[in-house]
């Protein structure tokens, strides 16, 4: 019996093929995982930004009675009225303009906001939130009345929506937040 001294041709390329199949999927990985580390290293970064912004949209859907929309804009008519010393909520009828502006060349995101309680309008006063926002739109959702479920005749509030949703992109048309609202 002779005794193998070598590997066979066809044993080096197997083994050269499979060397280099596990090569390219550990590449593949190592891509993954680069691309997932710097995802979560940009949202950590921005992630405070975000939540104060998602808390103040949040805040505003939350007492809105009433939604008009155009293009670059949003109009919310509610209890939204504000102390202009501490930018608190005073639950008064006030209105909040989202609208995007151009502000040293940038597009960005301005909230502006009023007091109308008393059917007057108070000073308006603004502040930019975001920079680098091309687009906002909101929606608001009612649900359908079931029959039997008449409002009250006394009742002269209008009516809330039953759920409400804005959204912001970015000038590369990638989501910044979205906010939505359920009541």
């Amino acid at each position: 019996m002779t005794g193998r001294s070598g590997w066979t041709l066809i044993e080096l390329l197997a083994v050269t093929v499979v060397t280099a199949l596990l090569m390219a999927l550990l590449t593949g990985v190592l891509r993954s995982v680069v691309r997932q580390r710097d995802w979560i290293m940009t949202l950590q970064e921005r992630a405070p930004a975000v939540t104060i912004l998602q808390d103040q949209l949040r805040r505003d859907l939350d007492n809105t009675t009433h939604i008009v929309t155009g293009k670059g804009w949003v109009k919310l008519d509610g209890l939204l009225a504000e102390d202009p010393a501490t930018r608190r909520p005073v639950h008064r009828p006030g209105e909040v303009v989202y609208a995007i502006a151009t502000i040293a060349g940038r597009r960005c995101l301005v909230r502006r906001v009023r007091e109308t309680a008393g059917g007057r309008g108070g000073p308006m006063r603004q502040a930019v939130l975001w920079a680098g926002v091309s687009t906002v739109t909101a929606h608001q959702f009612q649900s359908p009345r079931l029959p039997g479920d008449e409002q009250d005749a006394t009742d002269l509030s209008p009516s809330m929506p039953s759920s409400a949703r804005m959204e912001l992109y970015d000038d590369r048309g990638r989501l910044v937040c979205r906010v939505e609202v359920v009541r």
